[in-house]
């Protein structure tokens, strides 16, 4: 044997078992990987904890209903009087807003880690949010399409001067403009445990899975509206006869979030998954208002009206949802979610197109509906 493979030959034994006098190092500790408990786990080192990190992000819409009355104007059709009064120009009655929805989750096996009896299997964190604004234009004119008056009548609680502007000759009309600014974001955070008896593999992922949710959550409803209306005659402003109005509506909610899991087995060989979701949030509740109006009844003359509320306390809201998706490629999966909810004490306002109902003008606490679409790509780490 030639010297320099002897040398090679007492290198690698010193440094595998040390030379005397020299201390061994410590082997290196490797991430294990926990194959029981599905694709992608592994065990935190030095513990016996598997988990599992997911990320998501993805696009969203959502339809929200409009508690709130607002328009430009009011104009009759058909000479049926207040009954046929309507705005000249109004939003419609849902708000549709697009924006994104962010998550991560950590799932897996907590080792003998429960909140009470219930072994602890996941955490989440999660942000939606969305945005956007609507518009109404409206034009109408007395002697064409049925219109036989046209005005200022609603919020009349001006006991001197009153709002009631009505035209009734041809030629006179409404120019209406409005503009509606909306947006909602909603984050929960919290832990997710295995319910005992429902639950097919508290840590594994390929069977059939019922789990509970254990939470945080604040959302927050932002809304600031605007319009005008204008008398005109033959298609120009009448002069001094308009109508302004401004609208901001602000709503916070945060407490406990609680709710159920549910995941069926996947199919397709693992790749397609479907699960079905259950969520009550109980908390509490903050909703503030205000708007102001301004109509021109000529002369120079401007009737001023605001009005303010807030109001606070408990509330109540619920949701449910279901979502699928779909493993393209190992580690990605592309999914969608659709979800319906329940908004409770929704701060409204409402300002009547028939005078009939105009006594009854002003803010109050509306439940409002929800719909969520969202398209999401998560990615396992």
């Amino acid at each position: 044997m030639q010297k320099t493979d002897l040398a090679a030959i007492l290198s690698l034994t010193a440094l595998a078992f040390g030379s005397p006098g020299q201390a061994v190092a410590e082997p290196v500790e490797y991430v294990r990987i926990c194959d029981s408990y599905g694709s992608g786990f592994f065990y935190i080192p030095g513990t016996e904890t598997c988990l599992r990190l997911n990320a998501r992000a993805g696009y969203q819409s959502s339809w929200l209903k409009n508690t709130h009355n607002l328009g430009g104007g009011t104009v009759v059709h058909g000479g049926g009087g207040p009954a046929n009064e309507r705005f000249g120009g109004t939003f419609d009655k849902w708000i549709q807003r697009n924006g994104v929805d962010l998550g991560l989750r950590l799932s897996g096996e907590y080792g003998d880690l429960k909140i009470a009896t219930l072994p602890l299997v996941g955490a989440y964190i999660d942000y939606e949010g969305a945005w956007g604004d609507e518009s109404y234009q409206g034009n109408s004119a007395v002697g064409t399409n049925g219109v036989t008056q046209a005005g200022f009548t609603f919020l009349q609680q001006d006991l001197n001067y009153g709002t009631g502007v009505i035209a009734g000759a041809n030629g006179f009309g409404i120019d209406s403009t409005g503009a509606l600014d909306n947006d909602w974001h909603r984050v929960n955070l919290g832990l997710k445990v295995s319910l005992p008896g429902l639950d097919d593999n508290a840590g594994e992922d390929d069977g059939f899975r019922v789990r509970g949710r254990l939470g945080l959550f604040y959302e927050s409803l932002n809304t600031d509206a605007s319009g005008n209306a204008n008398l005109t005659f033959n298609g120009t402003p009448f002069g001094g006869y308009y109508q302004n109005y401004s609208l901001t509506a602000k709503d916070e909610y945060f407490g406990a979030r609680i709710g159920t899991h549910i995941g069926l087995p996947p199919c397709m060989d693992g790749r397609l998954r479907t699960s079905f979701g259950a969520d009550l949030y109980l908390g509490y509740h903050r909703g503030d208002g205000q708007y102001a109006q301004y109509t021109g009844v000529g002369g120079g003359m401007q009737v001023n009206q605001m009005q303010s509320y807030s109001r606070s306390g408990f509330a109540l809201g619920a949701g449910v949802s279901l979502a699928t998706s779909y493993e393209f490629s190992p580690g990605w999966r592309l999914g969608s979610k659709v979800e319906f909810s329940y908004l409770p004490k929704v701060t409204s306002f409402s300002a009547p197109q028939n005078p009939s109902e105009q006594t009854n003008a002003g803010f109050s606490s509306k439940s409002a509906s929800r719909v969520i679409t969202s398209f999401r790509v998560t990615r396992r780490f």
